[in-house]
């Protein structure tokens, strides 16, 4: 397991703003995608729920068993999600890589940004694509995030 926090060559030999421009443009495409789509068939939108967690860079958790792993961590979170259902996540401190694999019925937003440590990053549950639309997603220098709902 790589410690991020200490490991300054590991973090050097990440282009974070090539990965977050290649997240965001394969993000916005994916989103259009699924939009354009749901938009076809809205739904009556009712409340709105919203899950912000800090996955602490997929390291073990203070009360994990021994030999947990990322692929732990990620799994307990999908787990979570699938059962909450809620309508937006945001993840902080996201490692580098591809996106998190958050389930069937969750787009990431093309808001993804880094931050003083990792990325962060924003999906929104599918089904939730209504009348009731994203219309602007801005990314702030740091790591800043604002969604415009109409």
């Amino acid at each position: 397991m790589v410690d991020y926090e200490e490991d300054d060559a590991f973090w050097a030999s990440i282009d974070v703003d090539a990965i977050i421009a290649e997240h965001n443009q394969s993000a916005s495409t994916q989103f259009a995608t699924t939009a354009h789509t749901q938009a076809q068939n809205p739904a009556v939108c009712g409340p709105i729920s919203f899950l912000t967690w800090n996955i602490a860079m997929l390291e073990p958790p203070f009360y994990a068993p021994p030999g947990w792993t990322a692929a732990d961590s990620e799994a307990h979170i999908r787990s979570v999600i699938a059962e909450k259902k809620p309508d937006l996540v945001h993840l902080q401190e996201v490692p580098p890589g591809p996106d998190l694999d958050l389930g069937p019925e969750y787009v990431m937003l093309p808001a993804r940004t880094s931050s003083h440590m990792g990325l962060l990053c924003t999906a929104l549950r599918t089904s939730r694509l209504c009348d009731v639309a994203l219309d602007r997603v801005q990314v702030f220098p740091g790591f800043g995030v604002m969604l415009t709902w109409r």
